[in-house]
């Protein structure tokens, strides 16, 4: 089938089949578009001498040859209608521009100058086909051929005519070369674009880590209508709607290429799965390369400048946005971080559609390839204002994102912008291989020199430029167009017309003068040039020419229109515009509002402190009385006069400020408290008054608090602001959020609170209750029983659990599990204060735990979380509904207001908003805080008490039992028979030592038995341990005496976790420990290694660790140090850039916890002999033994 082409896409295009459509008698011409259709054109030539049409058109069987001929015109009649064309100057900037004015066709007729054929006796045709039809189809081939000719070349209609009407218009001295010159333009000249441009740089400049990533307006329909509407290459009559719905696909890819399954993403199998397609980028380093060898093509390429094709470079970028940030910051390289950050904001001007296509050609004359580029649109302000942003943060990742090659870069500014359009004309290449133009609009997918195969000339760069002129004005013309409003004495605004040189400080001429004096003919065809491209899409600004002395008046309605839709269209084609200050400067009324209390005894955060919210309508710094909103109202849609300023009384504005006035009693205390604390309420601005800005300004204060008296732990300086501010918050009847870092004390400083409480004498009637793991419930006991023995608290938990009498317990010490089952019986309890550790264990606040919590009885809440938000920021919603009901909003205005726009365009003012609502209730210090790292140890040391489970308590009690009875008969019978025995008692010792560590361990150790999942304390523990850490993005060391308990561990984490381990022991050939150690040093998918102690206790660098778990201990108090420091070593040494923390597993209630208390304290150790090993166990009596080693509940 032969392909679908347009024809008569002018109107000069359209009036010359038209006319010879009168000729066709014999219904020809259709057959001949067929003909033109399937390319049987073979060859078509204007004889130089007779200007007619002589061509070769392909028939059934063989090829004819066709000849058609106009009428000449006469040298006398061309000259009077140069003579005519004199005194329109506008006319003959439009035939420079090539195009052909409608009114010169009447001219022509007036003439006598017959433009188009009427009859067939206008056209001379001739075929040496034997069809007698005077239009035979292989003429109408040649005439649909013409058609699409004189489409791209209107003068073409003259030539045929016999007259070079351009050189004529040269002749005669209307001469506009340098006026007008559309061009395709050197990517020296592209970096040069900004040079003339101010942007607003921000007093506190960001960070890659913090860059914003805010939406932008959909600015695609204020740019793309502004081009012609007939593309003759893209044999299209609506090309600009084309391009802006091709954007518009690519944009649509790109979201469908970076949108992940929210629920897939805090899965390990799927982090996992993007660790591993990010992991074959990792070992490179890529940017964007100039092409030297023709200094216009660019690419992707590696730190070896091997090119990447497109599909990779898709891929590899996809990868990199679609990568969560929490995998980001532990897995990405700088310069890929970089790379992200970049092609993120490149997404989010392409989805805008903020671009201009600009055609750019190399340096040399001889390529005239052309290449579309698609640079930033800048001029619009807050284009502009992302811009900035990325000069301030870039500049130091300039080189190492882009080479620029040869070319000349004279300031940051230039590789701003430079490097900005090489990435975005990059990204909309690799997403335009299904692009959805046809013809020579497939340039406009801007394919490198590489990926079309076929010549070009320079006609074609000078089409495409002349296509794209009107968004190209700043390159095309040598003058600056300016237009110009005025303020005359009876108020009237009058807009004029000027152009100013670029070079030199000539003064700028105005239309009047310009259309008067002969001296300024090169500067009136550029004026006229510029005015009749944009008088098409402005009728305003063509008035300018007919209007008396070549000004225009601007009524009250024609001025709104002049400043809201032509002054920024205006901006964006890079002409410039002068008006009065005032103008400038348009004032709008704006809304804003107030709060004030009445009281200054009620609480800030008491239902009625904020007893006044009222919205005002201002303008400027002027609040407007009733009267003048009354008479404002009166102009609404109108700009008007006010006091020497002109405002715009914007009617949505109006509308908007009606329907807050309506609602202002509908706002509840939370929403007031909101207001308060943010400084705004669905974007308007509110202020305080001096009451309310002194309470929030104590509200901010950490006064200095006592410590308590029985707290028996020295709290370092940060926990001591820690211990205060929770007990500020707790007096202001405020709940918290106390978010440190993994390993800065949360436990301790909660603990002093308790403590206080105590003291204080609020347990009385009241008591707290403390939500924890099961894993850390024995851990809780621990420590409140070393820091604050004077508090007494009791464990609610097991099957056999009962409420204790109140007089007997101060903290209830229970596990989320038992809050599930029994919410209805502790829902009855008077709580002074609820505690949740681990609170990120509610960030789903549908669950039943995080239901059941939200039922008991508490007049205070703290949570704790080292990790509060581990995937999405409406985590924080989720707690902050328990913390402080209501703060946050419901969720679907939490994730309008704050979620999407922190996490997905990292909005500043919305950051900004949310740390002003939470600070009084959420503290969170980080160990890189420089206050808070002159604090801390080298290595944070922690001691983890694992709870045996039935069955353990079981296997250990029987285990030690029969054991003990064997001592026992072996002394007695060595007694009886005055044998020494103390070598076989010593071995039964060790093997009972050795037996009850492996039941601690896992039963299934002991047992020699297997098993997929964790069957002991120790084991449910370390995964617990091991998904914090990966929240955290740490990877992590775990030492264990016994290969095959390594090998269990090793099971367990992949079974449960889904996590690959690997796994160091004494079997490993020394080359299999290097790739091992090589890859947990390097791979970011490998976030756990296991080593025996004898193994991987010495000698190896594991710096990309920064926990170290012991799984089991070494029970000896001269080498238990010393072993347990060596092993640590691995992951903290030289080259280690983190903190490190350090777990010690004890089994709580076993001989593991006694005897770590033996060693911590010395005491009972002083006299006694060290041997090897665990050997001084063995040598204590059976008494003594059976004290270390008995089962204590």
């Amino acid at each position: 089938m032969a392909r679908r082409e347009q024809y008569g896409l002018t109107w000069w295009g359209k009036e010359w089949l038209r006319a010879l459509l009168a000729c066709d008698h014999d219904n020809r011409l259709p057959r001949g578009k067929t003909y033109c259709n399937k390319g049987n054109v073979l060859q078509v030539d204007i004889n130089p001498e007779t200007f007619a049409i002589e061509a070769v058109v392909q028939g059934s069987v063989t090829a004819y040859e066709v000849r058609i001929q106009l009428e000449r015109f006469s040298s006398e009649k061309v000259g009077k209608l140069i003579d005519s064309l004199r005194t329109r100057s506008d006319l003959v900037a439009r035939l420079l521009d090539n195009e052909l004015p409608s009114q010169l066709a009447s001219i022509c007729s007036d003439l006598g100058l017959k433009l188009f054929p009427s009859t067939s006796l206008d056209l001379q045709c001739s075929c040496s086909c034997p069809d007698s039809a005077r239009l035979c189809k292989h003429i109408a081939a040649v005439i649909y051929w013409l058609s699409r000719a004189i489409d791209s070349d209107p003068f073409l209609i003259f030539t045929l005519h016999g007259v070079q009407l351009v050189e004529k218009l040269k002749q005669a001295g209307l001469n506009a070369s340098e006026a007008v010159e559309d061009r395709a333009v050197t990517l020296q000249e592209v970096a040069s674009f900004v040079d003339d441009l101010e942007f607003t740089r921000r007093p506190s400049p960001f960070n890659l880590r913090n860059f914003p990533l805010k939406s932008l307006e959909y600015t695609g329909e204020k740019i793309f209508p502004l081009l012609p509407s007939v593309f003759t290459l893209g044999n299209s009559k609506k090309f600009p709607q084309e391009l802006m719905e091709a954007l518009r696909f690519n944009a649509n890819k790109s979201r469908a290429l970076l949108v992940f399954d929210s629920e897939n993403l805090t899965s390990s199998r799927y982090q996992a799965q993007l660790l591993k397609d990010v992991q074959r980028y990792l070992p490179h380093h890529y940017r964007i390369a100039l092409d030297q060898s023709n200094g216009r093509d660019i690419r992707l390429v590696d730190e070896k400048g091997r090119g990447i094709d497109n599909d990779d470079v898709l891929r590899l970028i996809s990868t990199l946005l679609s990568l969560p940030e929490t995998l980001c910051n532990q897995t990405l390289s700088e310069p890929l971080y970089a790379l992200r950050v970049l092609f993120r904001l490149v997404d989010r001007i392409y989805e805008s559609a903020a671009l201009i296509p600009v055609v750019v050609v190399s340096g040399d004359k001889e390529d005239c390839w052309p290449q579309i580029y698609w640079m930033p649109a800048v001029r619009y302000s807050y284009v502009g204002s992302v811009f900035a942003d990325f000069l301030q943060t870039f500049v130091p990742y300039f080189d190492s994102l882009f080479d620029f090659a040869d070319l000349e870069c004279r300031s940051d500014k230039q590789k701003a912008y430079l490097g900005l359009t090489f990435a975005i004309t990059l990204w909309h290449r690799v997403l335009s291989s299904d692009f959805k133009l046809s013809a020579g609009g497939l340039f406009f997918a801007s394919p490198s020199s590489t990926d079309v195969y076929f010549d070009c000339n320079s006609a074609l760069s000078h089409t495409l430029a002349q296509y794209l002129r009107v968004l190209n004005l700043s390159f095309n013309f040598p003058w600056h167009p300016i237009f110009v409003l005025t303020r005359s004495r009876d108020k009237t605004i009058n807009l004029h017309y000027r152009i100013k040189a670029k070079e030199g400080k000539s003064k700028a001429i105005d239309l009047k003068t310009l259309m008067r004096g002969k001296e300024y003919e090169q500067e009136r065809f550029a004026a006229l040039n510029v005015l009749t491209t944009l008088k098409g899409h402005y009728p305003l600004l063509g008035e300018l020419l007919e209007a008396k002395n070549n000004t225009v008046k601007l009524d009250p309605e024609t001025l709104k229109a002049f400043l809201f839709e032509i002054a920024p269209s205006l901006t964006l084609l890079g002409i410039s515009l002068s008006m009065p200050q005032s103008l400038k400067n348009l004032l709008k009324p704006k809304i804003t509002a107030s709060v004030s209390s009445a009281s200054t005894g009620k609480s800030f955060f008491s239902k009625d402190a904020l007893t006044d919210f009222n919205y005002h309508l201002a303008i400027g710094k002027h609040v407007l009385t009733e009267e003048e909103f009354a008479d404002l109202v009166a102009h609404v849609g109108e700009v008007v006069e006010w006091a020497d300023e002109y405002i715009y009384v914007d009617p949505e504005e109006i509308e908007k400020y009606r329907q807050k006035i309506q609602k202002a009693e509908e706002i509840s205390p939370l929403e007031k408290l909101r207001a308060a604390l943010t400084g705004e309420i669905d974007g308007v601005p509110v202020s305080l008054d001096k009451n309310l800005k002194d309470q929030l300004n104590a509200i901010h204060q950490v006064p200095t608090i006592n410590l308590p008296k029985h707290l028996r732990a020295k709290l370092r300086p940060y926990q001591k602001r820690g211990y205060e501010w929770l007990m500020k918050n707790i007096h202001l009847g405020l709940g918290s959020l106390i978010a440190d870092d993994m390993g800065l004390g949360k436990t301790l400083q909660v603990i002093a609170v308790l403590t206080a409480l105590k003291e204080a004498g609020q347990f009385s009637t009241k008591k707290t209750l403390i939500a924890v793991p099961t894993t850390l419930l024995t851990n809780w006991e621990r420590e409140i029983s070393k820091f604050s023995p004077h508090l007494k608290a009791v464990i609610y938990h097991g099957d056999k659990r009962k409420l204790p009498d109140q007089a007997d317990y101060d903290v209830l010490l229970t596990t989320y599990g038992v809050i599930r089952r029994d919410v209805e019986i502790l829902r009855t309890l008077p709580l002074r204060l609820l505690v949740i550790d681990e609170a990120q264990v509610v960030k789903n606040h549908l669950t039943t735990l995080a239901q059941s919590l939200s039922l008991l009885n508490a007049q205070s809440v703290i949570a704790m979380s080292g990790t509060p938000v581990e995937n999405h920021l409406s985590e924080y919603w989720s707690i902050f509904s328990l913390v402080q009901p209501g703060l946050l909003g419901t969720q679907k205005d939490f994730k309008r207001t704050f979620a999407k726009p922190i996490e997905s365009d990292r909005d500043p003012q919305a950051l900004d908003a949310f740390k002003s609502l939470t600070a009084p209730f959420m503290l969170r210090r980080l160990k890189t805080d420089k206050a808070i790292i002159s604090d801390l140890p080298d290595r944070l040391v922690n001691d983890r008490f694992a709870t045996l489970t039935v069955e353990q308590a079981a296997l250990y009690q029987k285990t030690l039992t029969e054991m003990m009875q064997r001592l026992i008969t072996l002394e007695s019978k060595a007694k009886e028979e005055g044998i020494d025995a103390k070598a076989i008692r010593r071995a039964l010792v060790l093997k009972l030592i050795t037996s009850l560590k492996q039941i601690c361990n896992s039963p299934s150790q002991y047992l020699k038995t297997e098993t997929d999942v964790p069957d002991s304390g120790k084991g449910t523990m370390l995964l617990d341990l091991l998904s914090q850490n990966f929240e955290a993005s740490r990877k992590i060391l775990i030492f264990t005496q016994y290969r095959e308990m390594g090998k269990r561990l090793q099971g367990w984490i992949e079974n449960c976790l889904n996590e690959k381990v690997l796994f160091l022991h004494g079997a490993v050939s020394v080359k299999e420990r290097m790739k091992m150690v090589d890859r947990f040093q390097n791979d970011p998918t490998a976030r756990v290694m296991i080593l025996s102690l004898k193994a991987g206790g010495t000698g190896l660098n594991l710096t990309a660790a920064s926990s170290v778990i012991h799984y089991d201990l070494w029970w000896n108090p001269a080498v238990e140090s010393a072993v347990e420091s060596q092993a640590t070593d691995r992951a903290y040494r030289i080259g280690q850039k983190r903190d490190v923390l350090v777990y010690r597993f004890v089994t709580a209630g076993t001989f593991e916890e006694k005897i770590n208390e033996m060693l911590a304290t010395k005491k009972e150790l002083a006299d006694l002999t060290v041997n090897v090993g665990e050997k001084w166990i063995g040598d204590l009596s059976s008494e003594e033994l059976n004290r270390v080693l008995k089962l204590s509940v």
